[in-house]
C-alpha cells in the first residue's frame, strides 16, 4: 500500500503519495467540502475532505486526524468555507 501523507506549512498545503508531490498554496483556498466520492486521490479512505481552488482546482484528502486538519486550514485561511463537513 502506498503511503499518503499531508503537511501543512505556513503557506502550503503538501500531499505526498509515494514519489508524488502536489502542493496547494494556502491563498488559493476558496472551499473545503465532505465527500465520499470514490475516484482516484491521494486519499486512502472514502471520508475525504474535497479542497476547492480559487482557479477551480481540487484535491480529495482524507486526513487521520480529519478535524485537526480541517481547523489547521481554517485557523490559516479565516475566509474558507465549508460544506457537509
Amino acid at each position: 500500500m502506498c503511503v499518503v501523507s499531508y503537511t501543512i506549512t505556513e503557506d502550503t498545503i503538501i500531499v505526498r503519495r509515494g514519489p508524488i508531490r502536489s502542493q496547494i498554496p494556502l491563498h488559493r483556498i476558496r472551499e473545503l467540502r465532505g465527500t465520499r466520492e470514490a475516484m482516484a486521490a491521494p486519499a486512502l479512505s472514502l471520508d475525504r475532505i474535497e479542497i476547492r481552488t480559487d482557479k477551480g482546482l481540487w484535491l480529495l484528502v482524507s486526513p487521520s486526524d480529519r478535524i485537526g486538519f480541517i481547523r489547521e486550514i481554517q485557523d490559516r485561511v479565516p475566509s474558507v468555507t465549508t460544506d457537509g463537513i
